[in-house]
């Protein structure tokens, strides 16, 4: 599940499968928003416009739905996931409970490299005003939060622990990018992110690990209050 390109004995990025760059592409756009959740996934309309045969895009859906953004059976093939309040409650929850642990482990074993990692990734999102850029500037945003908060549990030395961790925070940013798509940018995130930083890098670690855990769980009763209102005016509409 790790995302970065593979790298050979001397060091060098090896190139990425043609799978594995459709299945970036994928990716960015799902969780971008691209594609509405229930959404059918046309192999024939992808295979046109990647120009490829159907091995590398089966490897990429496939990809895809092992990290939960896609379903598929036999007779219908693939679709987007669906979202819904209980999935994104079970999500929130793993989230907390992973992290937690991951960033109590990462700040144990964390060195001068690890401190100087977070708290340049932290300086890099908050150079970045998604308030008032366009597409671009809140993709980059996006990119620079999700590095803050791989950098900040990196340093746990627990591949597994980081793998779950890295599927779930996947899942939880595109319920979060559906939130965003109708809500403004939450301004507690910032004074949030900086003091899980400082405290961190401080070796503040139970306050560190309690505030992480917090910031986790108040982001994600946002985004479900949201979901639930939006449901409910759908059953409204539906039973008129």
């Amino acid at each position: 599940m790790n995302r970065r390109s593979s790298i050979d004995a001397d060091g060098k990025d090896l190139p990425r499968s043609i799978g594995g760059r459709i299945t970036d592409q994928l990716r960015v756009e799902i969780l971008r928003g691209d594609f509405a959740p229930g959404a059918r996934v046309s192999i024939k309309v992808l295979s046109e416009r990647f120009n490829v045969s159907l091995s590398p895009l089966r490897e990429a859906l496939t990809r895809l739905g092992s990290e939960g953004l896609l379903s598929s059976d036999e007779q219908r093939g693939f679709w987007i996931a669906p979202v819904s309040a209980s999935d994104h409650a079970e999500v929130t929850r793993l989230r907390i409970s992973f992290e937690r642990m991951a960033l109590q482990e990462a700040i144990l074993k964390g060195g001068i490299e690890w401190e100087t990692r977070v708290m340049a990734a932290l300086y890099r999102m908050n150079r970045i005003d998604r308030s008032i850029g366009g597409a671009e500037a809140k993709e980059a945003w996006e990119t620079a939060h999700r590095t803050f908060h791989v950098e900040l549990l990196a340093a746990c030395d627990m591949p597994l622990l980081l793998q779950f961790v890295a599927l779930l925070h996947g899942l939880s940013d595109r319920y979060r990018r559906i939130f965003l798509a109708s809500n403004p940018p939450d301004k507690s995130s910032a004074l949030e992110h900086e003091r899980i930083a400082d405290f961190a890098v401080s070796r503040r670690n139970e306050e560190a690990v309690d505030l992480l855990g917090k910031h986790i769980e108040r982001t994600g009763n946002a985004v479900r209050k949201k979901l639930m209102a939006t449901k409910q005016t759908i059953d409204v509409s539906n039973d008129k």
